[in-house]
């Protein structure tokens, strides 16, 4: 079964360790004989008002950039770079730009499944996984004519089938800032409402709402695909998940936070060297 293989990569302070410490544990482990690999580069936006910033998401560095560009000439199996700008928001009633994490990661992933290959299946992993074991073999056994979606993009690789995609409308994008405001009528029932919504007035404890993706699981579901959960025990487990790859949260970009990201470079350089990769 052919696969697209895909990974997005934002400026950050480590890129070049998670990189390395990504491409040299996927490449490992992984059969990949029946892959497409698709590497996301992000970018600044060269449309970018004054007001943003950019340290949010610069380029990635030149290290970064040569390495990918070593892997490509030594991969065994069809490995493509794009550079991509970041994705500015331009809503609300000023309609003024502005970057929004969670906005780009979701217009990202949507880029990535319309863009990058024709595979029926095409995998998102993030940026900052360990590799401990072939990962898309694992997905793959999972990958049925009437399966739409195998995991979820919090949990660092999600595997979608193409075709159900293009039947959702709802993309990626992350809504969240609800409550559940009581129905004034006696019978118990619940509305949920939009936080600063004036109905609700102060009403209703707060609903966490949907991450990136996470109304997508539910859309591709309604429209009868089956959904292949690796987190809450249904049908597998993310101990299951876990003896494939190690997440690394917090690595894959936009986080300016500089004492994460020195935890964050002390745990990859950890994980290289008891691999025996050279930093």
């Amino acid at each position: 079964m052919k696969i697209d293989f895909c990974v997005v990569i934002n400026e950050n302070s480590n890129s070049y360790l998670l990189t390395k410490l990504f491409f040299e544990t996927f490449f490992r482990y992984t059969n990949v004989s029946d892959l497409s690999i698709h590497v996301v580069v992000k970018v600044p936006n060269i449309s970018e008002p004054d007001n943003i910033k950019r340290s949010f998401y610069g380029s990635v560095d030149e290290q970064t950039l040569n390495y990918l560009n070593i892997k490509k000439e030594s991969s065994p199996c069809p490995f493509s770079i794009y550079q991509l700008n970041s994705f500015l928001s331009n809503i609300g009633p000023d309609d003024k730009a502005f970057f929004n994490v969670a906005d780009d990661t979701a217009t990202t992933a949507e880029w990535v499944v319309e863009n990058c290959g024709t595979a029926k299946w095409v995998v998102i992993a993030h940026s900052d996984l360990d590799f401990n074991a072939d990962a898309v073999q694992f997905l793959s056994t999972q990958m049925s004519e009437t399966t739409g979606q195998i995991g979820e993009h919090n949990l660092g690789i999600v595997a979608y089938n193409r075709i159900a995609y293009k039947q959702s409308f709802v993309g990626f994008t992350l809504i969240g800032s609800f409550h559940s405001v009581p129905i004034d009528d006696g019978t118990g029932e619940h509305k949920i409402l939009y936080g600063s919504d004036p109905r609700r007035n102060g009403r209703g404890p707060r609903i966490r709402g949907w991450d990136v993706g996470e109304l997508y699981t539910l859309e591709v579901q309604s429209h009868g695909w089956g959904f292949v959960p690796l987190n809450d025990g249904i049908l597998l487990t993310a101990a299951t998940l876990g003896q494939y790859v190690s997440h690394i949260r917090g690595g894959s970009g936009h986080n300016n936070n500089i004492d994460i990201q020195e935890h964050i470079r002390q745990e990859v350089m950890n994980r290289l060297r008891n691999k025996g990769i050279s930093i």
